[in-house]
Order: structure tokens, then sequence, then C-alpha cells
């Protein structure tokens, strides 16, 4: 990237600190580089906002908050390509080929979904398979195609099977297209809504959610679901890739957290 730096303007709005995963929003951006800095007011970003970051953390915490995951656009695990605890889509001034992830001030407004940050950041790493330039490529247009989709006030409700279906059958659609941040934040909901929902936490806790071996068991047997139904296609070997990563990342290791037989994803 440039020497662009992003960041959010200084409003009236606190930051909204969020203890699960959520879809934030900031309701204006600043714009600074070498030449110019402009004020975006009136333009509205939203992106995936997860309660843990990927620095600093120990090994432990790396595996159970999805650190070590990937973004597949980059081909690089979360934690390898430096995200903290946002993903955004179309930021201003940012990549149009991958997810912008960095350490910046939190939403002003959240909608939380009560899932672990595995489960929040393996739905990331579904939707950078797509969200990569080619089959989904950076346009504000697109987003008055979602208007009313999901907002970053309160969670979504979820619609029927059939319709939930439906919509993550269009979230993977091989048709290229143009995308916004409100599309992408609504694709991510979406995969929510088809599985990952199973895996809401009765607490939202650091312990009881985000570090419990039952909830972050749940996740990794959504995200198995989604490697398995295109292991015949391009993530067959992406699948092997994780399966090696996983035994350099953690050598030897057979976490105590984990319930027997359980697959490592």
């Amino acid at each position: 990237m440039s020497s662009t730096v992003l960041a959010m303007i200084t409003s009236v709005a606190l930051p909204y600190f969020v203890i699960g995963a959520a879809i934030c929003k900031w309701e204006s951006q600043l714009v600074q580089s070498s030449s110019i800095s402009m004020t975006m007011s009136g333009n509205p970003h939203t992106f995936i906002q997860a309660s843990m970051s990927c620095s600093r953390q120990t090994e432990e915490d790396m595996e159970a908050f999805g650190c070590n995951l990937m973004d597949y656009a980059e081909m690089k695990t979360w934690r390898g390509a430096g995200m903290h605890n946002q993903a955004h889509w179309n930021l201003i001034g940012g990549p149009t080929d991958k997810f912008q992830l960095g350490p910046w001030q939190l939403g002003e407004t959240c909608a939380e979904y009560n899932i672990p940050d595995y489960c929040a950041r393996a739905m990331l790493s579904e939707l950078s398979t797509v969200y990569d330039g080619e089959h989904r490529y950076t346009s504000i247009v697109a987003a008055l195609g979602v208007l009313g989709g999901a907002g970053a006030y309160e969670a979504a409700s979820c619609g029927t099977q059939e319709q939930e279906e439906a919509n993550k059958q269009d979230v993977f659609s091989p048709k290229k297209r143009g995308a916004s941040c409100w599309n992408m934040v609504n694709d991510w909901k979406h995969l929510f809504c088809s599985g990952y929902n199973k895996c809401t936490c009765m607490e939202n806790t650091i312990d009881q959610c985000h570090r419990s071996p039952e909830r972050i068991q749940c996740c990794r047997d959504r995200f198995e679901e989604f490697l398995n139904s295109r292991s015949g296609g391009s993530l067959s070997e992406v699948k092997r890739f994780d399966n090696q990563l996983r035994r350099e990342v953690t050598p030897n290791r057979n976490p105590s957290n984990m319930p027997p037989g359980k697959l490592m994803f």
C-alpha cells in the first residue's frame, strides 16, 4: 500500500466496546496522504470487528480466536496478514483485491453477534475466497442493492432455512460483480444465518465464549463443512496447506481444551 494513511474522523460518538463479534460502522472517514487531507463526512463505512486482536496473544489464544485461519486472498493466516480485530472492504484509499486489516478506532455503533471470534474469522476466511478483486471488486454503487440489509445498530434477523441457503449460494456465486462494504457485511451475516448461528454463546464472555472448547469446536465444524463442500474445487490445495500450517504453527501440540478425536481447523 502507498503512503496513504487511513484514520477515523474524531466525533462526539464514543467508540463502541464490544465483547462479541460485530458488524460496526464509522459515520465518516478521514483520508490523508502526502498531498491531501480530506474529510469524507456523511460517508458511513461498515466493517467486521472481532472481540480479540491477533496481536500479542499466546499460541493457545491465537488458535482459539481463529488467528491461524486463512486470508485466502493473501494466502496468509490472519496473524500473518497482520490482522488485529477488524476487517474492511472498500475502505477509502485501501486495497481493492483483499480485506484491509489494521488497528483502528473501534466502531461508533455496532450490532453484536454472540459467537466466538473463531467463528467471526472463519466467516471472513470463507469470504476472502471471493472478495479478491476478481470475483468481487470494489464498488460503492453496489451498496444500493442491499439497502435494508445487515445494519450496525442491532443484529439483523435471519430468514428461513431455504432463504438462507439461497443467500449462501449467492455469496459464493462465481459471477463477477461489484461489492461495497455494505455488501461484505451483509454476506458475513448470511454466513452467520446459514450455519454459524448454531455456535451462539449463551454467556458472551472471553472464557465462556471465545475460549470455550465446545463453542470453538462448533465453529471448526462449520468451517470444515465449508472446506469439504469445495474439496473438489480450488480450495482442495488450500485445505492441505491449512493442515500443514497447523502442524508448523502448533507442532506436537494436542490442546487440552480440545475434545479427543476432533479435527483441528
